[in-house]
């Protein structure tokens, strides 16, 4: 080994075991994986296709489409709880549509939320169509929801 590499070495293992505290104190309990990556398998098999996503190792799951027709949700937001519980996931948060925001959906949305055990309900986009149409739509994007549109979906409230 010339003077070199021996430096470089050094320097090297100097550097990773100044850090090496970092990643034993910084682990992450728990992966998680959004559904809209497998949303044609769950379409097609939603029990099986979350059973193989908790057998991979994931242990958290986020759902996107599943609001997208907040009138019919399928299956029931019951069963999913117990679908979920079986395979060991949690789903910590969900994606909705922006019509998910409706007066109408909202509650529903809500208290199918509450129901998987969710924490987050985000809106991430919304279409361009409805922007045209509606000029006030970053306000009301920012409000927060009042009166019967609120719930505590998780702790403390």
């Amino acid at each position: 080994m010339d003077r070199r590499s021996f430096i470089g070495s050094a320097a090297a293992l100097a550097i990773t075991s100044r850090f090496g505290w970092a990643a034993s104190q910084h682990r992450i309990e728990k992966i998680g994986v959004q559904l809209y990556t497998v949303r044609d398998d769950l379409q097609k098999d939603f029990e099986g296709t979350l059973a193989k996503v908790a057998k991979i190792g994931y242990k958290e799951v986020e759902f996107a489409k599943y609001f997208a027709d907040v009138s019919k949700l399928d299956p029931p937001p019951k069963r999913v709880r117990e679908i979920l519980d079986a395979d060991g996931l949690a789903a910590p948060a969900t994606h909705v549509p922006y019509s998910a925001l409706a007066p109408e959906n909202w509650p529903r949305v809500l208290e199918a939320a509450k129901v998987l055990g969710m924490g987050y309900v985000v809106n991430p986009s919304v279409d361009r169509e409805v922007l045209k149409q509606s000029p006030d739509l970053q306000s009301r994007r920012r409000r927060k929801p009042q009166g019967r549109h609120s719930v505590c979906l998780s702790q403390p409230c």
